[in-house]
């Protein structure tokens, strides 16, 4: 989890949420993570364990001067899909790799070139840009559970994207390291 990510508003933040609330209020039990650290989110450079520490400044500077180019602005989530790592179901909400999306991202990868390189499945050359869905448990059981109470919300719809983000930890102790507005 820990890496540089896009953030939503408030109010786009509380849609998602409000979706999750009713699953694990339908289930009964906390399926999906609802934290105040850890909102939902497109990652835009992963790091593996604590793989961005020694970058920290780099990574602040990095932010600081994409903020300075971009605003705040929409996407549209359009669907929902599910790939398969190991034996975890990770499921997420499709977005279009629109125009500022994919220049905000080139220059975060410019910013911090030598981190990783170009084939990394976060590069701008690979990315498939997705709102990760918080299981908790990502066995197939929970995941199948999710996904049919997700499937039947209304797509098509917009999220604002607010902020730019370090965050490091995993879905039960998240942190924001640094965070500025678009």
């Amino acid at each position: 989890m820990p890496g540089i990510t896009l953030i939503f508003d408030k109010k786009s933040n509380e849609k998602l949420e409000t979706e999750y609330k009713k699953i694990n209020d339908k289930f009964g039990k906390e399926l999906l993570s609802i934290k105040p650290e850890l909102k939902p989110h497109i990652t835009l450079m992963h790091f593996s364990g604590n793989d961005g520490v020694p970058y920290y400044e780099k990574i602040k500077l990095a932010i600081i001067k994409t903020v300075a180019n971009y605003k705040s602005y929409n996407i549209t989530v359009n669907g929902l899909a599910m790939f398969v790592r190991g034996d975890k179901y990770i499921l997420y909400f499709t977005t279009p790799y629109n125009k500022i999306l994919r220049k905000i991202h080139k220059k975060i990868w410019k910013e911090l070139k030598n981190i990783y390189p170009d084939d990394n499945l976060y590069s701008p050359k690979v990315m498939t840009p997705h709102i990760t869905v918080p299981i908790y448990q990502s066995n197939k059981e929970n995941t199948f559970k999710v996904m049919e109470e997700l499937s039947k919300m209304d797509f098509d719809f917009e999220l604002t994207v607010s902020d730019i983000a370090y965050i490091t930890g995993n879905l039960n102790q998240p942190k924001v390291f640094f965070k500025h507005k678009l």
